[in-house]
Formats: C-alpha cells, structure tokens, sequence
C-alpha cells in the first residue's frame, strides 16, 4: 500500500487502461501502417517473387533476392534523416505522401525487363518512396501516447508487419501460379495503399500540455547518444543479429525446398513466420513491461540461435518449429531496439537516435543476403546457417550486458555518457 492508502497494483493497472483507453486509434493506424510499409511488404514479399523472376528472365537466386541488400541500404541511408525530420515536423507530414508514393513505386515494378539493372532500379525507387513508412515513424508517434504500458504498445505496432509476414506469401502463391509476377507487384501496390485512411483520420501524435512537452524534451541530444556505449553496443547487436534475419527473411522458401519440400509446402512453412513474428511482438512487448529489457533481448536471442540450429540440422520434421523460431526472434528486434532506445536514451531526439539504430538494422538485414551469396557451395545454406548461429549469440551478450535504465522522470537535460 501507498503512504496515502492506494494499491500501487490498482493504479498502475488504471493507468494502463487509460492508456489503451485514449491511444487504441492511434495504435491502429500505426500497426496497418507499419504493416504495409516499406520494411514490411517489399521484403516478405520478395521471396515469393524469386522463381517465377528466374524463370522468366533467368536471373539467379541471389541476383533477385539482392533486390532487398537495395531496400534495407536506402533505410540505413535515409532513417536517420527521416527521424530527424519526424522529431521536427511530427509523422504525418511525412507518413501520408510516403504512403502513396510507395504503392506508386511498387506498381512501376510491372514494368521490369530482361536487365536485372531494371529490378535494381526499380527497388532503389522503392526504398526512397517508402522511407518514411518504417518504424522509426510509427514508433515516434506510439511513444508519446503511451508509457507505463509501452513496450506492449509497441509490440502491437510491430505485430503489422507480422500479419504481412504471414498474409504475403500466402495472397502471393494463390497470384503469382494464375495471374503472374506482374499480378503480385499489383497486389503489393494495393496493400502498401491500404492504410492510408486510416492514418488519414487516426495518426496524431498526442497534443501535449506544458508540462508533458517538457518531459517529452527530456533525453539525450542525439550528438551525445551517438558517443555512448549503449548506442554502439546496440549497433553491433542490430547489425550481426539482422544480418542473420535478412538472409533466412528472404531466402526461407529456397530454403525449405532444398530440404526437400514442394513449392506448395515451403510457402504454406514460410508463412509461420508471420505467426512467429505476431506471437514475437506481443510476447517481447509483454515481457519487457515486467522484465529488465536486456534479459529479454537475451533471452530472445539465444533462443534464435536454437532455431536455426534445427534449420541446419537439415531435418523436414522441425523445419517448420524453426522457422516458427525464427519468425518470434523477427517480431523481437525492432521492438526493442525501439523500447531500448526510449528508455536509455529518453524522448528528447528519439526518432533521430532510433532512425540511426533501425538504419545499423537495415545494414545487416541488407548484409544477410550477400553472405549467403559468398558463403553458398556445395554445402547449399549450411554454411550461412552455422555462421548466423553464431551471430545470434553474440547478439545475446551484447544487449545483455546493456544494464540499467537511466531515469528520465525529471526534465533535466542529461548530457552526460552513462
């Protein structure tokens, strides 16, 4: 009990519900947002794309899945100066056009032509358009309707992607085998378009009293938090950890049919990775609202490592628990890399600091695909797989060690390192 007599319990279950209470539209519009954005349907999508590309002009596998070293590289280009602009001038002057452009972008990918320069093309068009459609925006508007539940908050948001992880390969092989690749490019186009009134109406960040922009003013300037340990060690992490994800993200249906399933079955296993990144995001978002973040991320990471281990066993009978694995560790990274960010860094250049880390994030997913372009032989994924594993697990030590939170409870502006 409280010195005046309350359930600490009570209150903090009130506040809580107060939270989802007044900020459920605005959780909407970022989660479909998120959903469909650029680090969603391009990527989960482009695995789907890989056979009937090379069938039709006869570029290789890793030529095609290269098409997203394109998207990730333009979100490491291009995040830093999106969060920069988002800390500035608020999500919805950039979000909404971003929206438009990026349907218009992958519908131009209809056009692609015997070069593989052409699809090159094309997906560098796609990343600029879209760049204002990843987490680092929704994630920016999601903090500041909500605190004492946020790492759930966040799950939620991320958990769009998570659906399009899942619906993507599904709505793609029923297309793709009738209508054609050029069909599925359309497909994408329309979902990237879906969330568009909803964030019309929906996506406000939270208008905020005097008080609370004080608060919301409260953190690190970004000069600063880039010369800490906590944002390097978060580099390294992102970047060994998507560099795994990356390469299993767009190569899991290559994957699975060399261990021997059909085309038809690699699609239908490849989509629990949208179950596994749903179950991910609630699940990361749930337990770092109890938990100390860093055990979390370790936790979470190690557990990765166990998944691909049963990738590289070779075995069909549990490709379809690792690839489950895999998709929970895919529905950890972003949201706590953003949660880590919040909390050891504060709000006060929030967007500029988590668009420097989702860019490193970027990086590696970009990374993934090259590898295993240089580490494929006759061993097939073997090799990737074995060195994944071992990025995993220093992923796990790395943000295990990150420590304790700083408090920012107070607004004073703390430049110090920590």
């Amino acid at each position: 009990m409280t010195a005046g007599g309350g359930d600490p319990a009570l209150e903090s279950s009130n506040i809580v519900r107060a939270e989802f209470r007044h900020g459920w539209p605005v959780l909407l519009a970022a989660a479909l947002g998120n959903g469909a954005g650029l680090a969603a349907v391009p990527l989960y999508s482009l695995s789907s794309f890989i056979p009937p590309l090379q069938a039709q002009f006869g570029w290789s596998r890793g030529a095609i899945g290269a098409a997203a070293t394109i998207i990730t590289a333009g979100i490491f280009i291009t995040g830093p100066l999106v969060g920069r602009l988002c800390d500035r001038y608020g999500v919805r002057r950039l979000a909404l056009p971003s929206m438009v452009l990026l349907a218009l972008a992958l519908a131009a990918l209809t056009q692609l032509s015997s070069s593989v320069a052409t699809l090159y093309v094309g997906f560098v068009f796609v990343a600029i358009a879209g760049a204002a459609t990843t987490s680092i925006v929704f994630t920016r508007v999601i903090n500041t309707w909500f605190d004492r539940s946020r790492g759930l908050a966040l799950g939620i948001t991320m958990t769009g992607s998570g659906i399009t992880a899942f619906a993507m390969p599904l709505l793609l092989g029923a297309v793709i085998p009738n209508w054609g690749w050029k069909a599925g490019f359309l497909l994408c186009a329309a979902v990237a378009l879906l969330p568009l009134p909803v964030a019309w109406f929906l996506l406000h960040e939270r208008r905020t009293t005097a008080a609370r922009e004080q608060r919301s003013a409260v953190g690190m300037p970004s000069a600063v938090a880039l010369r800490s340990r906590h944002f390097w060690t978060m580099v390294v992490a992102a970047l060994v950890f998507s560099c795994a994800m990356g390469g299993i993200i767009v190569h899991v249906v290559p994957l699975l049919r060399d261990i021997g399933f059909s085309a038809e079955r690699a699609a239908r296993t490849a989509s629990l990775l949208g179950v596994g990144i749903v179950a991910g995001r609630l699940l990361t978002g749930a337990l770092l609202d109890r938990l100390h973040g860093p055990w979390v991320a370790a936790s979470l990471m190690s557990t990765t490592a166990i998944g691909l281990a049963f990738l590289y066993s070779g075995a069909p009978s549990v490709a379809p628990l690792a690839v489950l694995i895999v998709g929970l560790a895919l529905g950890s990274e972003g949201d706590l890399l953003a949660y880590f960010t919040a909390r050891y860094f504060g709000m006060r250049s929030y967007a500029e600091i988590f668009g420097w880390l989702f860019g490193f994030l970027a990086l590696g997913t970009a990374t993934g695909p090259l590898m295993i372009m240089a580490l494929q032989g006759a061993a097939g994924y073997r090799n990737a797989l074995l060195t994944f594993i071992v990025f995993c697990l220093v992923a796990a030590v790395l943000l295990g060690s990150l420590g304790r939170y700083p408090d920012w409870s107070t607004p004073v502006d703390r430049t110090s390192k920590f």
